[in-house]
């Protein structure tokens, strides 16, 4: 599939599987995995500069907050 041989999915661990029984659609499935993807990358990236990764954390937040708003609604 698009070139790749395998998946990896070794990001998946315990609390987005138990997360993921709850969740009731696969776009909400998306979303969380997205959220935690960007927080491991932010984590591994914050020590290099901490404030530009603290504000981007929070920018990530509101928005994942107002997608969760927006479905919601949907």
């Amino acid at each position: 599939m698009a070139g790749i041989d395998c998946f990896d999915i070794s990001i998946i661990n315990n609390d987005f599987l138990a997360t993921s029984k709850e969740q009731k659609t696969g776009n909400e499935l998306k979303r969380e995995l997205l959220r935690q993807i960007l927080n491991d990358e932010i984590k591994v990236r914050s020590p290099k500069n901490l404030v530009k990764y603290r504000k981007l954390k929070e920018e990530a937040e509101k928005l994942f907050r107002a997608t969760t708003t927006i479905c919601s609604t949907a």
